[in-house]
């Protein structure tokens, strides 16, 4: 709530340049001086409201100064040590103060205040400080027990929690994922043959890999997804509060007895150990001496009352009528901790709540209410609130005529805390007091009841509004209330100015409007209405009950997807993580802020604006030092969410040092917050720089424990069982990913066992994670791939999980047999005498894109088992690889064309190829493929080329001419493929010379010779030798410069280049004029010393080229002779 203008002008004195804030000496607020000093006799003292010290006042004034406009809330916060409602209580009188120095320092005499307006029922909120704005209809925060049922995701009432996306029909929604279900995928590395690399191919598989990892946000079963869960009624009410002062244990019958009270450590109340220590308790109460023991009792039994199980045993002691006796006749501190005894006994106990009524305490406590301070009316308050809660209660004759006294305290009480108490109170009454038998007829007048949501009558209004409240609890009824047109009057109902309607109209229509909200066409209607800026005040309300209603209808409205991002961009965000934040806030609020902020963080912009606030460290408290077990679920569930696909979330988190936390979870959690804290560590696992850290923290333990529970008989417990596999599987999954120590880690812990387990016999969403987590175990990992090897079962629960599974494990089964087929003979042999080409095979044929895909890669990793390709024996796998380089997608065409240059190798594979029409793909790959899938298609092309049979149909489709330009315009490993390739041609086929050389190849072969690598160079030669045969291209060999290579090839290169430029030569030397330029060009020194040294077949060819070129070198000697005895006798 923020200061009004009329209560700035107050407190500020204005100038010119800046307002400045009045202060007065503190002497004049801080009668805590006078009461140091003895001023006031111990009676008097004994009833003095608590008043405000000098640090609070120097607090309360700073607030003032850094938040001028308010909202008071926040100047609470800066005072530290009082509520909302005490400051602004605090702040009028300051103000009034301020107000009479005003007056005593003018001239003239002052005027005479106006008489201050009594409450009406019309106008029930006209009092002087609620028109400044300083106080709201509700209490502050009572620190009041709930009568909030508790709630978890797998326990749902309304809606079914849902772990997959699939269409909602229920209404209320609560976003619990996103899980980073980011699948990691790792493509197989895979056995090339000697003339395939393996760097191009590790390059291409992982900008595949990147690409899926930056699509799978939008498959089906990775995509973030709200989870519904069902709202019961909320309450307006907190929770039972001990007191600090109590010992943490007390001995009784001279030490007989010893009676533990109170966890200091853990700020909890403990167990009674039997129903004798209450009697024990209750009978020294009777038996008490002094008034001082009286206290004490009390004190304990309102401390011990906070433990659940201690409350009906302290009222079957008989301590209730004592108490409420207490109450009435007791000393004001007596009735103050009798009054808080009532409160802890009543919280979530309907059985002491008609106990206490029926021993007269509503009306001990309603006497109190009327005449006491300000602390008793409060704690007075919160024990009549719990107990109108009770259905009995409300409808009772006392509730009747408390009602009556309620609404004129309301009306015209003389102060302003007793009146907002009394407003709540009767808001409730008038709730609780509609008896459930009574809404089937009620449902059908709701267009008469959303009528008299604009009535001019208060009373009208209000009896309405609570009454659509509890009617829109049913589905039905929500949408009659829709088609009644009751939302844009709710609306109207929340911008209602404070001194128009009780603020408990407000706090009702945001409840019926979060109530309704559910349904995803309403809340789109709620917020074009325009409540969106209405219920965010609400959330920043000095009102503890606007804030529980207006987070619970932003948590509901946050489960819609376009709704999210306007929250957001309208500043939703901010308020409810202050909400989460403030010591002041009460737990049902915190319960819905939470819930609200998971929703928000479904969708990314909110997930920053989140992690803006600086609301990261509280939620990891909470996770770390919490009691409340739902306040931990939903803020582990924000940590889920806002850890999915955010890494600058999920460095943040680790740095405030939120593994632990989560970690510690997965052992000492319930079974929903483990589920989302394995789900959170599985979001952050997929940071590269935190898997160490995560696996350091000590998460395997607590996660083998997880997967070793098996499935509990009862259907809701095995869901939420299989909830916690899936994502303990996910964080396995996503921690080893390219990570080989902890690879390493995991497993040598044993897990892989456990893994085989779930894919035999798990449950059938488990097999997927399971399979996936297997495949980053063994990827490039021989130690894990051992374990899965000796695995019981490991080999053969894959093979059969090819066949019926579904199509994602299919998918992750074959990846699976890639990644262990790699390398690992003893794997291989398994695989193959499994069974597993066949089911391999028809996924090629027919599964997925993502299916054929590793389908083919296990199947490339399996072709070498003993130098053999087993898929020479298996029938249908040379077709569907030929079908995928037809009509498959690139990555398909790539792992099609690979297997196709391997499979090729193998002689009776050969003809399988070309006879099922590979030859003509292989050469359109060649000519428009990319630049890897053109050097496999080469390397196949240059295998099938070793078989004369297969040359003239790779001649007829044209395959040499792209082949030649390779050898000129490809990158380094195509040149090798493709010069290999025209060396297999160019053998013993004259027309496949012919048409080499027709498509340039000749001088491209000796520019390769030139300029090209060793290998290329050897090829090259090979084939300028096998050209060199056919004596129309031996001119144009010598033309292009081929004889000085092949020469300089005899002093450079190795064995295998010298040998085939040798050959070269030695078909050259076929042709006269070659002869001679041999001879010129230095090649018969060369092939002599080569002839004399070099290898069998080296020297073989060169003695062919000696004894080819021994005539024209003769000759060339004799010529040389004659012309020097010319030049000799003509210089004589």
């Amino acid at each position: 709530m923020t200061i009004t203008r009329r209560v700035q002008t107050t407190l500020f004195a204005a100038d010119d340049d800046a307002n400045e804030l009045i202060r007065l000496a503190p002497s004049i607020v801080n009668h805590g001086d006078r009461f140091a000093q003895g001023l006031c006799d111990s009676k008097r003292t004994a009833r003095r409201p608590n008043l405000w010290t000098v640090d609070e006042h120097e607090r309360f004034l700073k607030g003032l100064e850094m938040f001028p406009k308010g909202p008071w809330r926040c100047i609470a916060e800066i005072v530290g040590t009082r509520t909302t409602r005490q400051t602004m209580t605090h702040a009028q009188k300051y103000r009034q103060k301020i107000i009479r120095r005003k007056q005593s320092e003018l001239q003239d005499a002052p005027e005479k205040p106006k008489p201050r307006r009594k409450r009406t029922r019309a106008t029930s909120e006209s009092s002087s400080t609620a028109s400044d704005d300083c106080l709201s209809s509700f209490p502050p925060s009572p620190q009041e027990p709930s009568n909030f049922l508790d709630w978890r995701v797998s326990e749902d009432i309304e809606v079914i929690a849902m772990t997959k996306p699939i269409e909602h029909t229920e209404l209320v929604w609560n976003a619990f994922q996103p899980t980073d279900d980011r699948r990691r995928r790792v493509f197989s590395p895979s056995s090339f043959l000697p003339f395939v690399p393996t760097a191009a191919a590790s390059t291409a598989l992982q900008l595949q890999l990147q690409l899926k990892l930056l699509l799978c946000a939008s498959a089906a079963d990775h995509d973030p997804m709200p989870m519904p869960t069902p709202m019961p009624m909320p309450s307006d009410d907190d929770t039972a509060l001990p007191f600090d002062d109590v010992p943490p244990a007390i001995e009784l019958h001279n030490g007989a007895t010893r009676i533990a009270i109170w966890d200091p450590a853990r700020r909890r109340a403990l167990p009674l150990a039997s129903a004798e220590h209450a009697r024990a308790l209750v009978s020294w109460l009777v038996m008490a001496a002094n008034d001082a023991e009286k206290e004490c009792v009390v004190a304990m039994l309102a401390t011990l009352a906070c433990e659940p199980s201690n409350r009906r045993v302290i009222a079957l002691a008989g301590a209730i009528p004592l108490v409420v006796y207490m109450v009435t006749t007791g000393a004001p501190t007596h009735k103050l901790r009798a009054m808080r005894t009532l409160r802890n006994l009543a919280f979530e106990s309907p059985e002491n709540q008609l106990q206490i009524v029926a021993a007269g305490g509503l009306k001990a406590l309603m006497t109190v209410f009327t005449k006491g301070t300000e602390d008793e009316q409060q704690e007075a308050a919160a024990a009549m609130g719990l107990l109108v809660q009770q259905r009995e209660v409300a409808l009772s004759s006392d509730s009747g005529l408390i009602g009556e006294s309620l609404d004129a305290l309301a009306a015209s009480s003389r102060s302003d805390l007793q009146a907002s108490h009394a407003a709540w109170l009767r808001a409730k009454l008038s709730y609780h007091s509609i008896p459930d038998d009574e809404l089937e007829t009620l449902a059908a007048d709701i267009p008469a009841i959303v009528g008299l949501l604009e009535s001019a009558n208060d009373r009208h209004v209000m009896r309405a509004v609570a009454v659509l409240r509890k009617l829109a609890r049913d589905g039905e009824n929500k949408a009659r209330i829709v088609v009644a047109g009751g939302i844009a009057p709710l609306v109207a109902l929340l911008r209602a100015p404070e001194d128009r309607l009780d603020g408990a109209v407000r706090t009702h229509a945001a409840w019926t409007l979060g109530h309704v909200a559910c349904n995803a066409v309403s809340a789109t209607q709620i917020v074009h209405e325009g409540a969106l800026p209405s219920l965010i005040e609400l959330v920043d309300s000095a009102s503890v009950r606007d804030r529980e209603a207006a987070a619970y209808a932003l948590r509901n409205l946050a489960c819609s997807t376009q709704l999210r991002a306007e929250i957001g961009r309208r500043g939703g965000v901010a308020p409810l993580t202050v909400s989460v934040r403030s010591r002041q806030s009460s737990r049902c609020e915190r319960e819905h802020a939470l819930a609200a902020i998971k929703n928000l963080s479904c969708q990314s912009e909110n997930q920053s604006r989140v992690a803006e606030t600086g609301v990261l460290p509280v939620l990891l408290a909470i996770v770390a030092r919490e009691t409340t077990a739902s306040l931990v679920s939903q803020a582990v569930a924000v940590l889920r969410n806002l850890t999915w696909l955010h890494p600058a979330n999920q460095e943040l988190i680790a740095r405030h040092g939120g593994v632990r936390p989560l970690v510690a979870l997965l052992s000492t959690g319930s079974a929903s917050q483990r589920v989302h804290a394995t789900a959170a560590l599985a979001n952050m696992a997929t940071h590269c720089d935190l898997q160490c850290e995560i696996l350091a923290a000590g998460t395997l333990p607590p996660l083998m424990d997880l997967l070793l529970q098996r499935e509990p008989p009862s259907a809701s417990s095995s869901s939420v069982l299989v909830d916690q596999h899936e994502q303990a599987l996910l964080l396995i999954r996503n921690v080893v990913f390219e990570s080989p120590v902890n690879q390493l880690r995991v497993g040598a812990s044993g897990v892989i066992p456990r893994l085989v387990g779930i894919l035999r016999d798990g449950a059938e969403r488990l097999k997927k994670q399971a399979a996936a987590a297997l495949r980053n175990l063994v990827w490039r990992h021989p130690a894990n791939q051992g374990y899965l090897s000796d695995a019981n079962g490991g080999v053969a629960a894959l093979v059969a999980l090819l066949s019926p599974g579904t199509k994602s494990q299919r998918e992750q089964a074959a990846a699976t047999l890639a990644n262990l087929a790699a390398d690992n003979r003893h794997a291989q042999e398994r695989i193959v005498r499994l069974g597993a080409i066949e089911p391999l095979v028809e996924l090629v044929a027919r599964g997925t894109e993502p299916q054929q895909e590793q389908a083919m890669a296990a199947i490339k990793n399996l072709i070498f088992v003993d130098g053999t390709r087993v898929q020479a024996a298996i029938p249908g796998v040379v077709p569907a690889f030929v079908q995928m380089m037809v009509a498959g997608t690139p990555a398909q065409r790539q792992h099609a064309t690979w297997a196709l240059a391997n499979l090729a190798c193998h002689p009776t594979n050969k003809s399988d190829i070309v006879a099922a029409g590979a030859i003509r793909p292989l050469v359109s790959t060649l000519a428009k493929g990319r630049d890897t899938q053109k050097q496999y298609a080469a390397a196949a092309v240059a295998n099938l080329a070793s078989c004369p049979e297969h040359k003239a149909k790779i001649l007829a489709v044209g395959g040499v001419d792209p082949l030649v330009d390779l050898v000129m315009r490809g990158n380094s490993h195509q040149k090798k493929q493709a010069a290999w390739a025209l060396r297999n041609i160019s053998w013993d086929c004259p027309d496949g010379r012919r048409a080499i050389a027709d498509a340039g190849g000749i001088p491209a072969l000796v520019l390769l010779m030139e300029k090209g690598s060793d290998s290329h160079r050897e090829h090259a030669a090979a084939a300028v030798a096998n050209l060199a045969c056919d004596a129309e291209h031996q001119a144009k060999i010598a033309a292009a410069g081929g004889i000085l290579s092949l020469v300089s090839l005899m002093v450079t290169g190795n064995d295998g280049q010298k040998q085939q430029a040798v050959w070269a030569l030695a078909n050259l030397a076929l042709s006269a004029p070659n002869r001679v330029k041999i001879i010129h060009a230095g090649g018969v020194p060369l092939l002599e010393a080569i002839a004399a040294t070099g290898t069998a077949e080296q020297r073989r060819g060169a003695e062919i080229a000696l004894s080819r070129m021994a005539k024209t070198l003769a000759r060339l000697q004799s010529e040389s002779s004659a012309s020097s005895r010319a030049l000799h006798s003509v210089r004589g």
